[in-house]
């Protein structure tokens, strides 16, 4: 019997893609079969009501099942208050990274199991991908749109375009920021944005956020913007699909980078396009593995 291998999703795109990679990388090391829960850890999220968003992976088709021991094992955790990486029962493994994200654990990578593993997490570091890295990547990258707003300025992107990448938690409560790492306020922005005019003359600036007023905000406090050229990327003005919002930053070489594992996709997606690709990242992650090596952290 071949071993099994069910992933608990959860959360929005950014983590999905990181629950997704690790699970892929540990399939293939084991030789195990993957299936995904697309439904459990969805159910429940009635605050943010966010869904299933990896319909692009081809790969993905016909490989889902609603596993109920991701409820049982949530309701234990709950009676209990158990905070551990590993749980067996039985003939079954599972492991729950959602206590201790805050730092890469390789046992989880190492990990050995009889028949059956359960995971669940969010996993924020290429480390638990890394073996792996190309044919995930493969696998994940977003494919070209066809809504014609993106193929339209994707064609005007050029070496001196910067996404300047904007999350400020409006859905949180201010008690709930420090989960997050904080929200960065508009001198990071001009900070970074700094540091690119010193580089490049006469750059384009690409804002992206969830609304305009995110970044309408963040413009009105930056001087130094007035005389440069400003594009805004938002479901307001016709950018609506997350995927496609992803294969649009994928086409650029410079990055300005909030604490958020969407923008994070988007620029590591660019970074593998091309190894020219600058990237300015916020200090605020909550997890410090989930920036790269060679990334400017500000």
């Amino acid at each position: 019997m071949r071993k099994k291998i069910y992933l608990h999703l959860s959360g929005g795109i950014g983590n999905q893609l990181f629950q997704y990679a690790v699970a892929k990388n540990l399939s293939i090391i084991n030789n195990a079969e993957l299936i995904l829960d697309k439904t459990t850890g969805f159910i429940t999220d009635l605050k943010f009501k966010r869904k299933y968003s990896l319909n692009h992976v081809e790969t993905l088709k016909n490989k889902s099942s609603n596993v109920f021991i991701f409820f049982l094992f949530r309701l234990f955790k709950k009676l209990f208050f158990s905070k551990q990486l590993f749980y067996k029962f039985f003939n079954i493994k599972i492991i729950d990274e959602y206590y201790s994200f805050g730092r890469f654990h390789p046992e989880i990578i190492e990990v050995k199991f009889d028949k059956k593993l359960y995971l669940l997490g969010l996993f924020q570091s290429e480390k638990y991908f890394k073996q792996n890295k190309k044919i995930i990547v493969d696998e994940i990258f977003p494919k070209e749109p066809k809504n014609i707003n993106y193929i339209k300025q994707a064609s005007k992107i050029d070496d001196k375009s910067v996404a300047v990448c904007i999350r400020n938690f409006e859905d949180l409560s201010k008690k709930s920021y420090s989960t997050v790492g904080g929200v960065n306020d508009h001198t990071f922005y001009e900070n970074s944005l700094k540091l690119y005019l010193d580089k490049i003359h006469n750059p384009k600036f690409y804002f992206f956020s969830t609304n305009k007023k995110n970044i309408q905000n963040i413009i009105y406090k930056i001087d130094l913007l007035n005389d440069h050229e400003k594009i805004i990327i938002t479901n307001e003005t016709g950018y609506k699909n997350d995927i496609d919002t992803l294969w649009l930053m994928s086409k650029f070489k410079n990055f300005i980078i909030s604490n958020s594992t969407f923008y994070w996709w988007g620029a590591y997606f660019a970074n593998v396009r091309s190894n020219k690709t600058e990237i300015i990242s916020s200090r605020k992650f909550p997890n410090v593995k989930k920036k790269q090596k060679n990334w400017i952290v500000i």
